[in-house]
């Protein structure tokens, strides 16, 4: 299908074989990031040519543009020789603030309670301020100003106080500009909000019992992008041939021109924080969760992804080719038409809360 961008009159072309059939997707413009929206309600796919035998096929000579930008990828390191130097290497690494693995281990702790929550909260004087701007925002929707976190533990609850913790902590993380990616810091954040918040509200809904946990990890689910931009900025004509046709997305590019992709890179990186290893398996799998060994953690985080990929909350060119995988709604006793109703869930929370953490 061939493309236009309204605002900066960009043409490309969408393979066909990637859009859904009856449903309304939305990407950025590779140009002006202006969004793209499309209406495929009554959109059918053409009807493909029968394909000659494989044996007949004379084999496709790759372009001059890729046959030239390929070789530069391999004289780099690649696979598990860039995968071990990234995570040995501590500079290469952000790091995430040791609170937020030590407010996990309190909550686990039957025998700590909410004033001991909140004083290990106030060690830090940062995600204390964070917190108490997030708490007295119209997110909470609180009758009284909050000027302690003592009084916004108590106020709050455990849960609650776990997910504005975790935003807290991991804003700096999660919101930084991305050139490899071609993803500025708003998008990233807005869209790790979105993936947080929809794995919660589906958490709610299907496993309870995960709610909280679930909302840490769909929140750094994308970290493996914040260590591997640079690697995709140096090898970026190769990353822009792979997926400049719109056929392919960037976690195939990923797999291609360095040998893994983010989410491997992001499970290393999460037994490096010492995150639980069932959230870690969650973020390992999230775009693959039939091949987790059935982590509930690995299919709500993509459900979530792919809602959020296609509905004004992700970000990239390919947007619209990040499908929930065939068998995962059933996974989670989810049906298409619970979409909306979550998906109006997030955008509420998302726009409430997104302002109020910068």
């Amino acid at each position: 299908m061939k493309i236009v961008c309204e605002s900066c009159g960009m043409k490309f072309n969408l393979p066909d074989a990637k859009l859904p059939e009856g449903k309304k997707v939305m990407f950025h413009c590779p140009a002006c990031k202006a969004p793209i929206r499309l209406d495929l309600r009554s959109w059918s796919k053409p009807r493909q040519r029968e394909t000659p035998p494989p044996d007949n096929s004379p084999p496709k000579r790759p372009s001059k543009k890729l046959a030239s930008a390929r070789p530069r990828a391999r004289k780099r390191a690649s696979g598990n020789a860039l995968k071990f130097r990234l995570i040995k290497t501590t500079g290469d690494l952000p790091a995430v603030p040791e609170v937020v693995t030590k407010m996990q281990m309190m909550i686990s702790d039957k025998n700590a309670g909410i004033n001991d929550l909140a004083n290990l909260i106030q060690l830090e004087p940062a995600i204390t301020a964070k917190i108490l701007n997030l708490v007295n925002s119209a997110y909470f929707g609180l009758n009284q100003k909050v000027a302690s976190i003592q009084t916004a533990c108590s106020l709050l609850g455990q849960d609650q106080v776990r997910e504005v913790l975790t935003m807290a902590a991991v804003s700096n993380l999660m919101e930084k500009k991305l050139t490899g990616y071609n993803v500025d810091a708003k998008q990233l954040w807005r869209h790790s909000l979105a993936v947080a918040f929809g794995s919660n509200i589906i958490a709610r809904k299907t496993h309870p019992a995960l709610e909280g946990e679930i909302f840490t990890a769909g929140l750094i689910h994308d970290v493996g992008k914040t260590i591997l931009d640079k690697q995709v900025y140096d090898r970026k004509e190769s990353f822009e041939t792979f997926v400049g046709e719109g056929e392919e997305t960037f976690l195939n590019a990923e797999k291609e021109i360095l040998g893994f992709d983010h989410a491997e890179i992001a499970f290393e990186l999460c037994l490096k924080w010492n995150i639980p290893e069932e959230q870690a398996q969650g973020i390992r799998y999230h775009h693959c969760p039939s091949q987790s060994q059935e982590s509930i953690f690995a299919h709500i985080i993509h459900v979530a992804d792919c809602m959020a990929m296609n509905n004004d909350l992700g970000y990239g060119i390919d947007c619209g080719l990040y499908q929930i995988e065939q068998g995962a709604r059933e996974f989670l006793n989810l049906k298409e038409e619970d979409d909306v109703g979550i998906m109006n869930e997030v955008m509420k929370a998302v726009q409430e809360s997104e302002q109020e953490i910068a």
